[in-house]
C-alpha cells in the first residue's frame, strides 16, 4: 500500500475507484498507536471494525429510513445540532462530537469541499456531504450510548513494551473504521467519506498537517 501522504496526493477522481477495505488500511496505517501495534492480526481488528459499523448501520436504517432527516433524529435523541465549528477545535474539521450531546457539522468547510469536488467532476450536493459528515460524528454519540459492549469500545491490545512495561489500549483507529462504514452505509453514497478528508487537504494545500483535518 501507499504512503499516507502520498495517497493524500492522488487526483480525487483516482481515489474514487478505491474500495472500503483500502480506506479502511489506510485509517489503520495512520494512527500512531496502530503504527505500534505488533499482533498479526490487524487484519482480523479492521474486519471486525467494519463490521461493527456495518451492523450500527443497519439498526439506523430500520429505525431511521433511508433517506434521512437530521433534525428529527437529534431531537428524538436530545441532541444539539451545531453549523458550525467548536470553539476548542484543533485545526480544520468537517464534523466533531462533543459528550455528552452536541454534534458540530462545518458548513462553511462543506460548501467548499463541495465545489472542490465539482471542479473535479465529482458530483456531490452540500446536502449529502453535511449528511455523511453527521452519520460520521453520530456513530461516536453511538459509541457514547453503547461504550459498555460496542466493539470500538470494548477492545484492548497490547503495543510494544515500553520500559518493560506492556502497554494495554483501545485504538481509537478502529472507532474511525467503524465510523467510516457506518455513515458510507447509511448514506448510500457512492465514494467513501475518507474521500472528503482527501478533499479538505488539498484543497487547503496542506498535505503535512494531516493529522489535524479529519472527520473527527
Amino acid at each position: 500500500m501507499m504512503n499516507p501522504t502520498t495517497i493524500l496526493r492522488r487526483p480525487l477522481q483516482e481515489l474514487t475507484q478505491y474500495d472500503d477495505e483500502f480506506w479502511a488500511n489506510y485509517l489503520f496505517m495512520t494512527d500512531p498507536f496502530a503504527c505500534k501495534y505488533q499482533g498479526s492480526d490487524h487484519v482480523e481488528l479492521i474486519e471486525q471494525a467494519r463490521q461493527c459499523g456495518e451492523t450500527a448501520a443497519k439498526e439506523f436504517l430500520e429505525m431511521y429510513g433511508h433517506p434521512f432527516d437530521r433534525g428529527t433524529i437529534c431531537k428524538q435523541n436530545k441532541l444539539l445540532l451545531r453549523n458550525q465549528v467548536p470553539l476548542n477545535a484543533s485545526g480544520m474539521i468537517l464534523g466533531q462530537f462533543q459528550p455528552p450531546n452536541q454534534l458540530f457539522i462545518n458548513e462553511a468547510a462543506i460548501t467548499q469541499i463541495a465545489a472542490f469536488l465539482e471542479n473535479r467532476a465529482i458530483k456531490s450536493t452540500d446536502t449529502e456531504i453535511a449528511n455523511l459528515v453527521f452519520g460520521h460524528e453520530f456513530f461516536h454519540w453511538i459509541e457514547e450510548q453503547q461504550q459498555a459492549s460496542i466493539y470500538t469500545r470494548t477492545k484492548k491490545v497490547q503495543l510494544r513494551k515500553f520500559l518493560g512495561i506492556p502497554q494495554i489500549v483501545n485504538l481509537r483507529v478502529l472507532s474511525e473504521i467503524a465510523a467510516m462504514v457506518f455513515t458510507k452505509e447509511i448514506n448510500d453514497s457512492k465514494f467513501n467519506p475518507c474521500l472528503l478528508d482527501c478533499a479538505l487537504i488539498q484543497g487547503k494545500g496542506d498535505y503535512y498537517e494531516s493529522e489535524n483535518i479529519s472527520l473527527s
